[in-house]
């Protein structure tokens, strides 16, 4: 996405003028700014910019003076959105997350992005109040990834004052706040790395040796409310935590796989997505749903190691998203299915002697319709045709959906998996089923587009 270094500068202007707040009281938070960061003060209010920053990337903390006191931690963290609002479109990732740091500050911290023409900065609103002391704390940067690099030197900048709260070793169950405000229950994976950051929890596993190399990367963020359905949910954010931080080719379906708990996992990934270093990475999206809220993890994978992904199901298979409640969030809509539904394809071949010499055409054409009817029944066709036979079956009946799975009862009873229905304004609408009737199969969680999964079907317009 483009980003305007004009508007970089214009933004952090704008923080450290406080939006027009003017000091009419001492600082009341203790800043230590880091070896090496550059720091500065413009009417009154405190930039740091670290030294190191490379080319290309942006990342500044602002420290602003306020006006008056404010009096609760709502009403500071709501002066902290203003600041923000102001320098463009605001909003916010997930909810204000609460906690309280070793020596006494309460502290409210939300991650957000701002936008303007275009250009997106990422933000952290971080308001704090200790007795009649309040205290305004934002960052902007240009990326999660940018957040992530200096979250170490921006918890130490405060000291033990208003930085994170304390992380411990990894517990099944982290303190509200703790983690970057994670809140998903969940097992580590034997032999991964958990590390706490500013923006979440980091898992991480690696191995550089010469026949073998590989980086996986997985980044799990702070439950959110789930707003609409689990559609809307997984291209919001999408929107929000891909579309900034990768080039990708994909249209996000998206996806989806019904865990042994009960909760829905929405994904979808690109396996040649580009960083905005240039680097190619599969990066994939997983939406968790339980209940009420949802929670996003976002996955960066470099290189083959074949425990993976059953490492990776072993992980969603033991995440709880704690006070989300019971209920089954739906995959799909039954509705989503109506409609005139085909897929084809051709394969060019020709058979071969021993010696090499053309014994014939291995060619082979298939095609398939599925209509599904509103009034609950089912038209559907086959054909295949190669040189020397041409195949054609046809079926009638009724169709239902059980959860995951599309019933077709016409001549015989047939079950297929549904992977996946959804529509986007340019490229149109998918339905992804199961390649066979009546067996178990899951898409890969690593690369659910992968060859030889599924049957993608596009409605005809």
């Amino acid at each position: 996405m483009r980003r305007s270094s004009g508007w970089r500068a214009g933004v952090v202007l704008w923080l450290a003028l406080g939006v027009g707040a003017r000091a009419a009281h001492a600082r009341e938070l203790t800043v230590q700014v880091p070896a090496g960061w550059n720091s500065s003060e413009q009417q009154g209010a405190l930039t740091l910019v670290p030294g190191d920053l490379p080319s290309g990337k942006f990342y500044t903390v602002v420290v602003p003076d306020l006006e008056a006191k404010l009096g609760s931690l709502p009403a500071i963290l709501d002066a902290a959105k203003q600041m923000l609002s102001a320098t463009g479109d605001y909003k916010a990732l997930h909810e204000p997350k609460s906690f309280r740091s070793e020596n006494g500050w309460d502290c409210l911290l939300v991650i957000g992005t701002v936008s303007k023409d275009g250009a997106t900065l990422f933000t952290q609103g971080m308001a704090l109040k200790k007795g009649e002391a309040e205290a305004i704390v934002l960052v902007v940067a240009d990326s999660t990834e940018t957040l992530d690099r200096y979250a170490e030197a921006y918890r130490g900048m405060f000291g033990a004052a208003a930085a994170e709260p304390p992380t411990a070793a990894p517990a099944p169950a982290p303190p509200p706040g703790a983690d970057g405000g994670v809140d998903l229950r969940f097992r580590v994976p034997a032999g991964w790395v958990r590390k706490p950051l500013s923006t979440g929890v980091l898992l991480e596993k690696s191995k550089d040796e010469m026949y073998d190399k590989y980086n996986f990367r997985i980044l799990v963020l702070p439950s959110q409310p789930l707003e609409g359905n689990l559609h809307a949910a997984f291209t919001a954010i999408w929107a929000a935590n891909m579309v900034p931080s990768f080039k990708t080719s994909i249209v996000p379906l998206p996806l989806v796989r019904r865990l042994p708990s009960g909760a829905a996992l929405a994904l979808d990934a690109d396996a040649s997505a580009e960083t905005k270093d240039g680097g190619r990475v599969t990066a994939a999206l997983y939406v968790l749903a339980q209940g009420k809220r949802v929670v996003p993890v976002v996955g960066i994978y470099y290189g083959f190691e074949k425990a993976f992904e059953g490492e990776l199901a072993s992980l969603f298979e033991s995440a709880e998203i704690p006070g989300a409640g019971k209920d089954r969030v739906p995959l799909f809509a039954r509705g989503d299915l109506v409609g005139s539904w085909d897929t084809s394809s051709v394969s060019l071949a020709n058979y071969v002697t021993s010696s090499g010499a053309y014994a014939g055409d291995a060619s082979i054409a298939t095609g398939s319709t599925l209509i599904l009817g509103a009034d609950g029944t089912f038209q559907s066709s086959f054909i295949g045709i190669s040189s020397t036979m041409k195949v054609r079956e046809k079926d009638a009946g009724k169709w239902s959906v059980d959860d995951t799975d599309l019933l077709l009862k016409g001549k015989e009873a047939r079950r297929y998996h549904v992977f996946g229905v959804g529509a986007d304004p340019k490229v149109g609408s998918f339905l992804v089923l199961s390649t066979y009737a009546n067996t178990e199969s899951q898409l890969s969680l690593i690369n659910p587009r992968g060859p030889f999964q599924s049957e993608w079907y596009k409605l005809k317009q």
